[in-house]
Protein backbone atom coordinates (compact mmCIF):
# COMPACT_ATOMS: atom_id res chain seq x y z
CA UNK A 1 0.00 0.00 0.00
CA UNK A 2 1.20 3.43 -1.56
CA UNK A 3 2.37 5.94 1.82
CA UNK A 4 0.13 9.09 2.11
CA UNK A 5 1.24 12.70 0.93
CA UNK A 6 -0.28 15.45 2.25
CA UNK A 7 0.96 18.19 -0.08
CA UNK A 8 -0.06 21.62 1.43
CA UNK A 9 -0.17 25.33 0.19
CA UNK A 10 -1.67 27.92 1.48
CA UNK A 11 -0.39 30.60 -0.59
CA UNK A 12 -1.69 30.97 -4.28
CA UNK A 13 -0.25 33.87 -5.12
CA UNK A 14 3.27 34.48 -7.29
CA UNK A 15 5.11 31.38 -8.26
CA UNK A 16 4.08 29.25 -5.24
CA UNK A 17 1.04 27.48 -7.04
CA UNK A 18 3.49 26.90 -10.05
CA UNK A 19 6.39 25.35 -7.66
CA UNK A 20 4.12 23.18 -5.72
CA UNK A 21 2.71 21.88 -9.17
CA UNK A 22 6.52 21.05 -9.50
CA UNK A 23 6.45 18.94 -6.72
CA UNK A 24 3.15 16.85 -7.39
CA UNK A 25 4.28 16.25 -11.08
CA UNK A 26 7.49 15.06 -9.42
CA UNK A 27 6.00 12.58 -7.03
CA UNK A 28 3.46 11.54 -9.11
CA UNK A 29 6.03 10.38 -11.95
CA UNK A 30 8.00 8.66 -8.83
CA UNK A 31 5.10 6.79 -8.05
CA UNK A 32 5.33 5.18 -4.53
CA UNK A 33 2.82 7.33 -3.12
CA UNK A 34 -0.48 8.58 -2.63
CA UNK A 35 -0.62 11.56 -3.03
CA UNK A 36 -3.33 13.90 -1.81
CA UNK A 37 -3.59 17.76 -2.39
CA UNK A 38 -4.52 20.94 0.00
CA UNK A 39 -4.67 24.45 -1.98
CA UNK A 40 -5.84 27.95 -1.25
CA UNK A 41 -7.13 30.09 -3.82
CA UNK A 42 -8.19 33.57 -3.46
CA UNK A 43 -11.62 33.90 -4.91
CA UNK A 44 -14.66 36.70 -5.87
CA UNK A 45 -16.87 34.88 -3.30
CA UNK A 46 -18.52 35.92 -0.09
CA UNK A 47 -17.42 33.23 2.45
CA UNK A 48 -15.32 29.89 2.74
CA UNK A 49 -16.03 27.11 0.08
CA UNK A 50 -14.04 23.92 -0.48
CA UNK A 51 -14.09 21.64 -3.32
CA UNK A 52 -12.67 18.28 -3.95
CA UNK A 53 -11.49 17.03 -7.23
CA UNK A 54 -9.45 13.57 -7.81
CA UNK A 55 -8.34 13.84 -4.55
CA UNK A 56 -7.47 17.31 -4.36
CA UNK A 57 -8.63 19.74 -2.28
CA UNK A 58 -9.25 23.63 -3.17
CA UNK A 59 -10.15 26.04 -0.37
CA UNK A 60 -11.79 29.30 -2.16
CA UNK A 61 -11.06 32.24 0.34
CA UNK A 62 -13.11 35.77 -0.20
CA UNK A 63 -10.05 37.95 -1.46
CA UNK A 64 -11.66 40.86 0.14
CA UNK A 65 -11.15 39.24 3.53
CA UNK A 66 -7.48 38.12 2.95
CA UNK A 67 -5.84 40.06 5.35
CA UNK A 68 -8.54 39.20 7.84
CA UNK A 69 -7.71 35.70 7.39
CA UNK A 70 -4.02 36.66 7.62
CA UNK A 71 -4.67 38.15 11.31
CA UNK A 72 -7.21 35.62 12.49
CA UNK A 73 -6.22 32.12 10.50
CA UNK A 74 -8.08 29.97 12.79
CA UNK A 75 -10.91 29.06 10.40
CA UNK A 76 -8.96 28.40 7.81
CA UNK A 77 -7.09 25.72 10.28
CA UNK A 78 -9.94 24.48 11.14
CA UNK A 79 -11.09 23.73 7.41
CA UNK A 80 -7.94 22.32 6.85
CA UNK A 81 -7.84 19.92 10.01
CA UNK A 82 -11.40 18.58 8.73
CA UNK A 83 -9.90 17.83 5.40
CA UNK A 84 -7.00 15.96 6.94
CA UNK A 85 -9.39 14.21 9.20
CA UNK A 86 -12.49 12.93 6.92
CA UNK A 87 -9.06 11.11 4.45
CA UNK A 88 -7.26 10.08 7.62
CA UNK A 89 -3.46 10.61 8.97
CA UNK A 90 -2.28 7.46 9.81
CA UNK A 91 0.83 6.96 8.44
CA UNK A 92 -0.11 10.17 6.65
CA UNK A 93 3.10 12.30 5.99
CA UNK A 94 2.73 16.12 5.40
CA UNK A 95 4.47 18.31 3.32
CA UNK A 96 3.99 22.10 3.78
CA UNK A 97 5.41 23.78 0.86
CA UNK A 98 4.18 27.52 2.27
CA UNK A 99 2.85 28.13 5.38
CA UNK A 100 2.01 31.55 4.74
CA UNK A 101 -0.86 33.58 6.94
CA UNK A 102 -1.98 29.89 8.09
CA UNK A 103 -1.14 26.70 10.09
CA UNK A 104 -0.27 28.49 13.10
CA UNK A 105 -2.95 26.94 14.85
CA UNK A 106 -3.20 23.58 12.74
CA UNK A 107 -2.28 20.18 14.70
CA UNK A 108 0.00 18.15 12.53
CA UNK A 109 2.27 14.96 13.83
CA UNK A 110 5.45 16.40 14.54
CA UNK A 111 7.40 13.50 13.73
CA UNK A 112 5.83 13.48 9.95
CA UNK A 113 5.69 16.66 8.99
CA UNK A 114 8.27 18.30 6.62
CA UNK A 115 8.29 21.92 6.47
CA UNK A 116 9.87 24.24 3.44
CA UNK A 117 11.01 27.12 4.42
CA UNK A 118 11.93 29.63 1.69
CA UNK A 119 13.57 32.90 3.33
CA UNK A 120 15.26 32.37 6.50
CA UNK A 121 15.13 35.98 7.69
CA UNK A 122 12.66 38.95 6.64
CA UNK A 123 13.43 41.05 3.20
CA UNK A 124 13.34 44.69 3.11
CA UNK A 125 10.14 46.03 2.55
CA UNK A 126 8.54 49.22 2.09
CA UNK A 127 8.00 51.55 4.22
CA UNK A 128 4.37 50.59 4.54
CA UNK A 129 3.57 49.83 7.69
CA UNK A 130 0.96 46.79 7.02
CA UNK A 131 3.46 45.60 4.95
CA UNK A 132 5.92 45.55 7.53
CA UNK A 133 3.99 44.40 10.26
CA UNK A 134 3.07 41.49 7.81
CA UNK A 135 6.23 40.58 7.08
CA UNK A 136 7.23 39.98 10.86
CA UNK A 137 3.85 37.58 11.49
CA UNK A 138 4.83 35.57 8.75
CA UNK A 139 8.64 35.58 10.24
CA UNK A 140 7.12 34.69 13.37
CA UNK A 141 4.76 32.06 12.52
CA UNK A 142 7.15 30.23 10.15
CA UNK A 143 10.06 30.12 13.42
CA UNK A 144 7.32 28.82 15.29
CA UNK A 145 6.42 25.83 13.07
CA UNK A 146 10.13 25.40 12.42
CA UNK A 147 10.59 24.74 16.48
CA UNK A 148 7.46 22.24 16.43
CA UNK A 149 8.14 19.65 13.35
CA UNK A 150 10.83 17.31 12.63
CA UNK A 151 11.80 17.84 9.14
CA UNK A 152 12.75 20.94 7.72
CA UNK A 153 14.00 21.38 4.13
CA UNK A 154 15.39 24.32 1.92
CA UNK A 155 16.23 24.46 -1.70
CA UNK A 156 19.27 26.85 -1.26
CA UNK A 157 22.71 25.75 0.34
CA UNK A 158 23.19 28.80 1.89
CA UNK A 159 20.08 29.07 3.48
CA UNK A 160 20.60 25.25 4.67
CA UNK A 161 23.75 26.65 6.73
CA UNK A 162 21.84 29.57 8.20
CA UNK A 163 18.99 27.68 9.16
CA UNK A 164 20.94 24.82 10.99
CA UNK A 165 22.70 28.01 12.56
CA UNK A 166 19.69 29.70 13.72
CA UNK A 167 17.24 26.60 14.33
CA UNK A 168 20.44 24.11 15.88
CA UNK A 169 18.72 21.33 14.09
CA UNK A 170 19.58 19.64 10.98
CA UNK A 171 17.91 21.09 7.88
CA UNK A 172 17.47 19.33 4.66
CA UNK A 173 18.42 20.47 1.09
CA UNK A 174 16.56 19.50 -2.06
CA UNK A 175 17.15 20.98 -5.48
CA UNK A 176 14.72 23.90 -6.53
CA UNK A 177 11.51 22.75 -7.91
CA UNK A 178 11.80 22.94 -11.94
CA UNK A 179 8.65 24.66 -12.97
CA UNK A 180 9.95 26.78 -16.05
CA UNK A 181 8.96 23.83 -18.50
CA UNK A 182 5.20 24.05 -16.98
CA UNK A 183 4.82 27.42 -19.28
CA UNK A 184 5.06 26.90 -22.95
CA UNK A 185 2.16 29.19 -23.90
CA UNK A 186 3.09 32.58 -25.64
CA UNK A 187 -0.14 34.69 -24.95
CA UNK A 188 0.79 37.92 -26.76
CA UNK A 189 1.52 41.18 -23.81
CA UNK A 190 -0.53 43.75 -25.35
CA UNK A 191 1.84 46.45 -23.54
CA UNK A 192 4.61 45.19 -25.29
CA UNK A 193 3.04 44.38 -28.48
CA UNK A 194 1.02 48.37 -28.42
CA UNK A 195 4.50 49.37 -27.61
CA UNK A 196 6.65 47.67 -30.18
CA UNK A 197 9.26 46.46 -27.74
CA UNK A 198 11.30 43.72 -28.53
CA UNK A 199 14.98 42.30 -27.77
CA UNK A 200 14.26 44.21 -24.44
CA UNK A 201 16.23 44.04 -20.67
CA UNK A 202 13.61 42.22 -18.71
CA UNK A 203 13.05 42.50 -15.01
CA UNK A 204 10.24 39.91 -14.42
CA UNK A 205 8.29 39.46 -10.96
CA UNK A 206 6.34 40.89 -7.65
CA UNK A 207 7.82 44.68 -7.16
CA UNK A 208 9.41 44.14 -3.94
CA UNK A 209 11.71 46.47 -2.24
CA UNK A 210 14.39 43.97 -1.59
CA UNK A 211 14.59 43.21 -5.46
CA UNK A 212 16.23 45.88 -6.59
CA UNK A 213 13.75 47.86 -8.76
CA UNK A 214 15.15 51.55 -7.40
CA UNK A 215 18.85 50.38 -8.68
CA UNK A 216 17.30 49.07 -11.96
CA UNK A 217 16.02 52.41 -12.87
CA UNK A 218 18.78 54.14 -11.38
CA UNK A 219 21.21 52.50 -13.10
CA UNK A 220 19.04 52.84 -16.64
CA UNK A 221 19.07 56.52 -15.65
CA UNK A 222 22.75 56.79 -15.37
CA UNK A 223 23.23 54.80 -18.75
CA UNK A 224 20.88 57.83 -20.48
CA UNK A 225 22.32 60.82 -18.64
CA UNK A 226 26.06 59.84 -18.73
CA UNK A 227 26.42 57.92 -22.20
CA UNK A 228 23.54 58.35 -23.88
CA UNK A 229 22.20 55.27 -23.86
CA UNK A 230 18.77 54.36 -24.00
CA UNK A 231 18.29 50.31 -24.10
CA UNK A 232 14.77 49.41 -24.16
CA UNK A 233 13.67 48.24 -20.59
CA UNK A 234 10.49 45.65 -19.54
CA UNK A 235 10.09 45.94 -15.60
CA UNK A 236 7.01 43.70 -15.57
CA UNK A 237 4.58 43.22 -11.97
CA UNK A 238 2.53 44.26 -9.80
CA UNK A 239 4.07 46.00 -6.70
CA UNK A 240 4.87 49.41 -5.33
CA UNK A 241 7.30 51.93 -6.71
CA UNK A 242 8.76 55.38 -4.65
CA UNK A 243 7.12 58.06 -6.33
CA UNK A 244 11.07 59.79 -7.33
CA UNK A 245 11.33 56.19 -9.55
CA UNK A 246 7.72 56.35 -11.15
CA UNK A 247 8.61 60.22 -12.22
CA UNK A 248 12.30 58.52 -13.85
CA UNK A 249 10.18 55.93 -15.83
CA UNK A 250 8.02 58.51 -16.92
CA UNK A 251 10.81 61.05 -18.15
CA UNK A 252 12.18 57.84 -20.16
CA UNK A 253 10.38 56.30 -23.16
CA UNK A 254 12.80 53.68 -23.16
CA UNK A 255 11.19 51.96 -19.53
CA UNK A 256 8.27 50.20 -19.93
CA UNK A 257 6.36 49.54 -16.85
CA UNK A 258 3.57 46.65 -16.56
CA UNK A 259 2.06 47.44 -13.40
CA UNK A 260 -0.09 44.31 -13.13
CA UNK A 261 0.42 40.66 -12.22
CA UNK A 262 0.57 38.51 -15.64
CA UNK A 263 -1.20 35.79 -16.51
CA UNK A 264 0.87 32.31 -17.06
CA UNK A 265 0.42 31.79 -20.68
CA UNK A 266 1.93 35.42 -21.13
CA UNK A 267 5.24 34.65 -19.41
CA UNK A 268 6.22 32.54 -22.35
CA UNK A 269 5.53 35.73 -24.73
CA UNK A 270 7.50 38.11 -21.93
CA UNK A 271 10.68 36.02 -22.14
CA UNK A 272 11.23 35.08 -25.67
CA UNK A 273 11.20 38.15 -26.88
CA UNK A 274 13.74 39.63 -23.73
CA UNK A 275 17.40 39.85 -24.78
CA UNK A 276 18.62 39.47 -21.25
CA UNK A 277 16.71 39.16 -18.30
CA UNK A 278 17.78 41.08 -15.14
CA UNK A 279 18.31 40.36 -11.58
CA UNK A 280 19.32 43.63 -9.50
CA UNK A 281 18.12 42.18 -6.09
CA UNK A 282 19.73 43.50 -3.07
CA UNK A 283 19.00 39.95 -1.07
CA UNK A 284 17.78 36.87 -1.81
CA UNK A 285 16.77 33.42 -0.87
CA UNK A 286 15.14 32.32 -4.20
CA UNK A 287 14.10 32.78 -7.73
CA UNK A 288 11.63 31.65 -9.69
CA UNK A 289 11.72 33.84 -12.11
CA UNK A 290 16.14 32.59 -12.65
CA UNK A 291 14.67 29.62 -14.16
CA UNK A 292 12.57 30.65 -16.85
CA UNK A 293 15.66 32.71 -17.95
CA UNK A 294 17.41 29.98 -18.56
CA UNK A 295 14.65 27.82 -19.73
CA UNK A 296 14.33 30.62 -22.57
CA UNK A 297 18.53 30.29 -23.50
CA UNK A 298 18.58 34.17 -22.27
CA UNK A 299 21.30 35.58 -20.86
CA UNK A 300 21.43 37.10 -17.59
CA UNK A 301 22.83 39.88 -15.37
CA UNK A 302 22.62 38.73 -12.03
CA UNK A 303 23.60 40.57 -8.15
CA UNK A 304 26.46 38.76 -6.57
CA UNK A 305 24.31 36.77 -3.85
CA UNK A 306 24.37 33.56 -2.71
CA UNK A 307 21.44 31.94 -4.83
CA UNK A 308 22.27 33.40 -7.63
CA UNK A 309 26.28 32.04 -7.51
CA UNK A 310 24.52 28.57 -6.71
CA UNK A 311 23.04 28.53 -9.59
CA UNK A 312 25.36 30.13 -11.85
CA UNK A 313 28.00 27.91 -13.52
CA UNK A 314 31.05 29.58 -13.48
CA UNK A 315 32.22 27.10 -15.68
CA UNK A 316 29.52 27.94 -18.89
CA UNK A 317 28.56 31.62 -17.51
CA UNK A 318 25.29 32.60 -18.63
CA UNK A 319 26.05 36.28 -18.19
CA UNK A 320 27.31 38.88 -16.34
CA UNK A 321 27.43 39.64 -12.30
CA UNK A 322 27.04 42.73 -10.88
CA UNK A 323 27.83 44.40 -7.52
CA UNK A 324 24.62 43.93 -5.37
CA UNK A 325 22.90 47.42 -4.18
CA UNK A 326 25.19 49.26 -6.38
CA UNK A 327 23.48 51.27 -9.17
CA UNK A 328 26.94 52.65 -10.80
CA UNK A 329 27.97 48.72 -10.84
CA UNK A 330 24.63 47.89 -12.65
CA UNK A 331 24.56 50.60 -15.10
CA UNK A 332 28.63 49.56 -16.01
CA UNK A 333 27.25 45.78 -16.59
CA UNK A 334 24.84 47.26 -18.55
CA UNK A 335 27.20 49.17 -20.85
CA UNK A 336 29.36 45.95 -21.01
CA UNK A 337 26.75 44.19 -22.41
CA UNK A 338 25.81 46.58 -24.67
CA UNK A 339 28.92 46.41 -26.33
CA UNK A 340 29.23 42.22 -26.87
CA UNK A 341 29.62 40.99 -29.73
CA UNK A 342 26.67 38.71 -31.31
CA UNK A 343 28.53 35.55 -31.24
CA UNK A 344 29.59 36.75 -27.27
CA UNK A 345 25.95 37.18 -26.31
CA UNK A 346 24.82 33.88 -28.44
CA UNK A 347 27.30 32.28 -26.29
CA UNK A 348 25.61 33.38 -23.08
CA UNK A 349 22.28 32.00 -24.95
CA UNK A 350 23.59 28.40 -25.20
CA UNK A 351 24.99 28.90 -22.14
CA UNK A 352 21.83 29.44 -20.18
CA UNK A 353 19.83 26.29 -21.46
CA UNK A 354 23.50 24.50 -20.49
CA UNK A 355 22.35 26.57 -16.75
CA UNK A 356 18.99 25.22 -16.82
CA UNK A 357 19.43 21.45 -17.60
CA UNK A 358 22.16 21.05 -14.88
CA UNK A 359 20.38 23.19 -12.03
CA UNK A 360 16.56 22.37 -12.98
CA UNK A 361 16.58 19.52 -15.35
CA UNK A 362 13.19 17.79 -14.06
CA UNK A 363 14.15 14.27 -14.36
CA UNK A 364 17.17 15.18 -12.11
CA UNK A 365 15.11 16.97 -9.88
CA UNK A 366 12.77 13.89 -9.45
CA UNK A 367 15.32 11.38 -8.36
CA UNK A 368 16.99 14.31 -6.01
CA UNK A 369 13.44 14.58 -4.35
CA UNK A 370 12.85 10.89 -4.23
CA UNK A 371 16.52 10.31 -2.85
CA UNK A 372 15.17 13.05 -0.14
CA UNK A 373 12.05 11.28 0.52
CA UNK A 374 13.85 8.02 0.99
CA UNK A 375 16.29 9.64 3.59
CA UNK A 376 13.19 10.93 5.98
CA UNK A 377 10.40 8.59 5.51
CA UNK A 378 13.16 5.64 6.73
CA UNK A 379 13.06 7.59 10.48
Amino acid sequence: MNKKIFLINMESAGGMKAYTDAIAIALENIGFYDLIRVELVYSDIKEITVEENNKKWIIYVPTKLKYYFFMFPKKIDEVVNNIIEKIGVEDAFFFITWPSYYLNNLYLPDDRTLLIIHDSRPHETSSNFLKKIGRKILYYRIKALSKKVKYIATNSRYQQISLEYMFKKKIFYFPMPPFAGVTLSKKICNEIASKKFNNYYLFFGRLEEYKGIDILIESVNILAQKFKMFPQVVIAGKGTIKKKYRKIINKLDNILLIDRFLDDDEIGYLFSQAKCVIFPYKTVTQSGPLQYAYYFRKPVIVSGLSYFLEHFDFNNPPGLIHEAKSSISLAYTLYMFEHLSNSEIENFRNNSYKNYKKYFDFPIFTQELSNFLFKIMKG
